[in-house]
């Protein structure tokens, strides 16, 4: 038998998932606190299916919520709280599991993954809302199982992930470029097919169910962001060094980093910086939430994060 891994150990994993749920807690505390909710999707509104398009639409979170007081008189407050926990907690687990078919498991690497709620806090320190958290899950969920190539459960995953918001189809292009190598497999076509498919039918059935909602199915912004940015130069300044500043902690010894996340980088910040330009409101920089993982994963140094698995996890997804 081989050699237990110093972060594959009892003692680890208690250490680890004892410290992510207080850990956790004390971010969902914080992210919480003085929640404001948006006069087009009220916490009401949402649930009963009244509020604005797109909003309305990103229905998840509402459809647990509806589920649960079906069954009992519970605070639609208390059972969105206890979602986003479990979102939170799955979301670290997944993130270690993202990590760990990269590199060796180490409490090091365990540390970097908690570690991911601090560096997550920027990106939600403005505008929150009920579907964050769950989409931050369900994304590294989604790319944790690409990576091991496990499809009937990243068909699961994708598949509640298209109820929770239209960015799921950002693991598609993820899915290709990350087999840009394979593009000649009928499996691969295969498994784009029932991508489509399942976001189809999912966000068309939302769509068509909302369609006599108010607003619109996206908001264009692009002009509003300019007129802000001009307007507010120090701001603009400050939220542009940061992305600097994210670029260049990539960039280190960008070679040595696993292929898996420099190719899933390469889709989902373009595209990421695109959605914000033209749909995000202005230092709503949560729009990034989907490409986070990847990018926190990557800003470490191969030095700093560990061994990793074999060679060759550098330069192709692992096969199951």
């Amino acid at each position: 038998m081989g050699q237990m891994q110093e972060g594959d150990g009892i003692g680890a994993q208690v250490q680890f998932w004892g410290i992510a749920v207080v850990a956790a807690g004390c971010w969902l505390g914080w992210f919480g606190y003085r929640f404001e909710w948006d006069a087009k999707y009220t916490l009401g509104g949402m649930i009963d299916g009244t509020a604005y398009r797109p909003f309305v639409g990103r229905a998840l979170v509402p459809l647990v919520i509806r589920a649960m007081q079906a069954q009992a008189e519970i605070s639609a407050w208390g059972i969105m709280v206890a979602v986003w926990y479990g979102a939170m907690i799955g979301y670290l687990g997944a993130l270690r599991m993202l990590a760990y078919v990269f590199w060796m498991p180490s409490r090091r690497l365990d540390m970097i993954v908690l570690g991911s709620l601090f560096g997550m806090i920027p990106l939600v320190m403005g505008y929150r809302t009920m579907y964050d958290l769950p989409t931050v899950w369900l994304f590294t969920l989604g790319l944790a199982f690409m990576a091991q190539r496990q499809w009937t459960w990243f068909l699961v995953v994708y598949s509640i992930g298209c109820v929770n918001r239209e960015t799921t189809a950002l693991l598609t292009l993820v899915f290709l470029m990350t087999w840009a190598d394979g593009w000649g497999e009928r499996r691969m076509w295969t498994l784009v097919a029932m991508q489509a498919v399942a976001l189809v039918a999912i966000r068309g059935a939302l769509a068509w169910i909302f369609r006599d909602n108010p607003g619109h199915m996206v908001d264009f912004t692009l002009w509003f962001q300019i007129v802000i940015a001009t307007h507010m130069p120090i701001e603009s300044a400050a939220h542009l060094g940061l992305g600097i500043a994210v670029g260049l902690l990539v960039a280190a010894e960008v070679r040595q980093k696993p292929r898996f996340l420099r190719r899933a980088f390469v889709v989902l910040v373009p595209s990421l910086m695109v959605m914000y330009a033209l749909f995000g409101n202005p230092w709503e920089i949560r729009v990034f939430l989907e490409g986070f993982p990847t990018v926190y994963l990557l800003m470490w140094t191969p030095r700093l994060v560990g061994q990793l698995r074999t060679e060759c996890e550098l330069h192709s997804v692992p096969a199951a």
